[in-house]
């Protein structure tokens, strides 16, 4: 798993990761969405990822 860093896009500064949840949309795709918040400016962003199904082939 490769970790993703984001900086904020109002100041510019690293956001720290809270949390990870899974949820899937309408369609049945599966999630895991991650949410991130600024310390400086309180700014939060979620972040969403497919969860790739395995290759049984």
């Amino acid at each position: 798993m490769v970790a993703v860093v984001f900086n904020c896009a109002k100041c510019e500064k690293p956001m720290i990761w809270g949390s990870d949840h899974d949820t899937e949309d309408a369609d049945g795709v599966g999630y895991i969405v991650s949410n991130y918040h600024c310390n400086d400016c309180n700014s939060w962003i979620e972040h969403g990822q497919p969860v790739e199904e395995p290759n049984n082939g």
